[in-house]
């Protein structure tokens, strides 16, 4: 759970809801396919919201049978089998199920569609632990003249203020936040730009839909006010103009595998409201029950519900920025999942002096890729605290939002920009972006430089039938495909930050359009200029090699 961390805990009394929630077994349905579906690919606008859809559209993101609705005949057949179905995921094609105890599943292991069940939760009544933070009283903000007041640092370590300076604030995006809950968002002043401009447009709990959404736990109000939060001279958030969903995932009071379907879940709902960006200061590694603990190899990206989700939302055009872990220096020392997760920005901590923070999780994932990919001021970092006032705490929950807030104000300055480009563009801007490593990735974002790259984008010249070039980030392949069928030979180069060509290859071309490249195991990982050249026509492409 995200709460391994300096962060404010706030015990409220358990109502008899979540007492009623927490009493029962949690098991995890999965599906064998979506057949009997009521509907079709082909007509998307019956189950995707129009902004669903237009954030596929802007991005040429095609609908595939993963975004069609679990079949309801299996919902009904489930439920006609007396199971509660208490969440459901499309994505994963499968439903968590409630019941009072073991034998009541046994209800459904006949059904010929079910796939697997598993154990996810046990009956728990767990309370919250407490972790320190250093009270706003130590802090003297008062005298601060920077209109960020105690948050300057971490903004300008980062160059966020050059993007606030020219008025990219991130108006217009919307910022996805799934944490363990949002305490007196609806009431504490960093939140009062927020609640003025209607900029809070959606709130949603898979954890207890019944119990009152802003008397939850703190740690996402914490999170949310180092993107939201806007008290001049005192506190400014990397995206205040941005509208935000809030999105409660986690259960505080336990720890077990069945948040990481919520996690899924409100992923989901994020790809419904047609958000941008998904912020997750949560991470999962260990449990109540430690027959359910993950191990390293676990974190490659494919094996966790949240990380297979935390991918497929970013196949669907939205940039997830995800916490690293705080186990640094601890036994585990690895990122903890969803920061395995493919195609997604995973965010270690930095101090006010851009200095890697020893409690921040270390990479690289399982199977080998940076991670973290970048870091921010996590240490020490200036927020919203539980009672109102303001103060400082540590954790890679804080150095995500940090990153997502200016993700929202770049791509704000570049909409038509995929979030693919965002994000390369991002990672090249970075401070160790030529020599990336396990603790710090490529390093610290600078989101002035990101800017210019965005504004002076390389694109092909003389172009009169197109290539892509696919996937990007790349591992052992890469993937080249025109647009009409090629004729003549060309030349692959790959070309690194120094100017040099460490790769070179001459591709005969028999009357095909798609080719597939091994690349040698020796190239680094790092940022390459990808030179395509057949006869007078030259394409560039920025790719990165993880």
């Amino acid at each position: 759970m995200a709460m391994r961390l300096s962060v404010l805990i706030f015990f409220f009394s358990l109502s008899p809801a979540v007492i009623f929630s927490q009493a029962s077994y949690k098991y995890w349905v999965e599906f064998t396919d979506k057949k009997f579906n009521e509907y079709s690919t082909s007509h998307p606008e019956k189950f995707l919201s129009p902004a669903a859809l237009l954030r596929r559209q802007r991005q040429h993101i095609p609908v595939t049978e993963v975004d069609l609705p679990v079949s309801s005949c299996y919902l009904d057949s489930i439920r006609k089998k007396g199971l509660p179905v208490i969440a459901v995921s499309k994505w994963l094609n499968g439903v968590i199920v409630a019941v009072e105890d073991t034998e009541t599943i046994n209800l459904i292991r006949p059904l010929s569609f079910v796939k697997e069940i598993k154990l996810v939760a046990l009956p728990s009544l767990k309370r919250s632990r407490a972790d320190s933070l250093k009270p706003a009283h130590s802090l003297q903000i008062c005298n601060t003249p920077s209109l960020y007041g105690a948050s300057e640092k971490q903004i300008t370590l980062m160059n966020g203020h050059c993007l606030h300076q020219m008025g990219f604030r991130g108006k217009g995006m919307l910022i996805a936040v799934l944490d363990a809950g949002f305490f007196r968002v609806d009431s504490f002043r960093a939140f009062d730009s927020l609640r003025a401009h209607g900029k809070i447009i959606a709130t949603r709990d898979f954890v207890n839909p019944a119990r009152p959404f802003y008397a939850t736990h703190s740690h996402g109000m914490s999170v949310l006010s180092l993107m939201g939060g806007n008290v001049p001279d005192t506190l400014t958030g990397t995206a205040p103009d941005a509208s935000y969903a809030l999105i409660i995932t986690e259960d505080a009071d336990s720890e077990y595998p069945v948040e990481e379907y919520l996690w899924a879940c409100g992923a989901e709902y994020a790809d419904s409201l047609g958000a941008d960006i998904i912020n997750s200061s949560l991470g999962y590694s260990s449990f109540d029950d430690a027959r359910m603990n993950h191990r390293y190899a676990d974190m490659n990206g494919e094996t966790t519900p949240c990380a297979r989700a935390a991918a497929l939302a970013a196949l669907r055009g939205m940039i997830v920025c995800i916490s690293a872990g705080n186990e640094g220096g601890k036994s585990w020392n690895k990122i903890i999942t969803p920061g395995d997760a493919k195609y997604c920005l995973t965010l270690g901590a930095v101090d006010s002096l851009g200095r890697y923070a020893s409690f921040s999780s270390r990479g690289p994932s399982a199977d080998g890729r940076i991670k973290p990919d970048l870091c921010t001021m996590g240490a020490l970092a200036f927020v919203q605290t539980w009672n109102g006032q303001f103060g400082r705490g540590n954790g890679t929950s804080f150095a995500s939002p940090l990153a997502a807030g200016m993700v929202a104000s770049l791509w704000q300055a570049f909409p038509e920009k995929t979030n693919f480009e965002i994000m390369n563009a991002i990672r090249l801007s970075a401070s160790l972006a030529l020599n990336p490593n396990d603790s710090m990735g490529y390093g610290i974002p600078d989101f002035d430089k990101a800017f210019t790259i965005l504004n002076q984008a390389v694109y092909p010249v003389n172009q009169p039938s197109g290539v892509n070039l696919w996937p990007n980030p790349f591992h052992d392949w890469l993937h080249i495909g025109f647009n009409s069928i090629v004729e003549e030979p060309f030349t692959v180069e790959l070309i690194d930050l120094g100017g040099t060509i460490v790769y070179s290859h001459v591709q005969e071309a028999p009357y095909a359009s798609h080719w597939h490249l091994m690349m040698p195991a020796t190239l680094k990982k790092g940022f390459y200029l990808c030179r395509i050249s057949s006869g007078q026509d030259v394409f560039l492409f920025k790719i990165i090699k993880q």
